[in-house]
């Protein structure tokens, strides 16, 4: 499925807004999703024998067989960032397969169903969310208020098991914008995103509607 880009907010410094006099500036990240997928917050991680179970605090499906992207998890675990098939999942937990020595922890990600590239980007949604998915909007920014300019990239300097670190740019020409990934100098081409943790930062003018 082709998709939208999901915008999460920065926790931090008024839900990572600066507000001047004229303009808003907003940070966060940015994680590429199927269209009208469910953002799923994941709350703690286990690997035994080999699988991988996420646990969430809402329900991605019953059952298995769905392809999802996982993101937010810092370079530490970046191993759990990724594209994966479920195994099953329930309400609480989604369980997909993954080749690595047993481990668990705390740590907080974000899991949607996967989107496929489309060649000439993908839409940027506005719509800001925060850090459990749901939505939260900036008081100064108008619903159909774009930004004046939008940077985005990498930061971790790469995305896992890519040989070619991503670059990434934006159409600002056009609505809704596009975020558009390439490969060295070549774009990149209709296919599965490959995960990365990405960040953007824009501006926008104050009380714009």
């Amino acid at each position: 499925m082709a998709g939208t880009n999901l915008l999460i907010v920065n926790p931090y410094d008024m839900a990572g807004v600066d507000t001047t006099t004229r303009s808003t500036i907003v940070e966060g990240s940015i994680i590429p999703a199927a269209v009208a997928s469910p953002v799923i917050l994941i709350t703690a991680w286990s690997i035994t024998a080999n699988v991988l179970t996420f646990t969430a605090a809402n329900s991605l499906t019953v059952g298995g067989g769905q392809a999802i992207s996982v993101s937010g998890f810092p370079s530490a675990i970046s191993f759990l960032n990724g594209n994966f098939t479920t195994t099953s999942a329930t309400a609480t937990t989604i369980v997909v397969p993954l080749t690595h020595a047993n481990a668990s922890g705390p740590d907080d990600g974000l899991a949607v169903l996967a989107a496929t590239y489309v060649v000439g980007g993908l839409p940027i949604s506005y719509a800001f969310l925060n850090l459990q998915g749901k939505s939260s909007p900036v008081g100064t920014i108008g619903p159909r208020s774009l930004p004046k300019w939008i940077e985005v990239l990498s930061a971790v300097g790469g995305a896992a098991a890519t040989a070619v670190a991503p670059s990434y740019l934006v159409n600002t020409t056009v609505t809704p914008n596009l975020l558009r990934i390439y490969a060295g100098a070549a774009e990149a081409t209709a296919g599965t995103i490959v995960p990365d943790v990405v960040i953007f930062r824009a501006e926008f003018v104050k009380n714009n509607y």
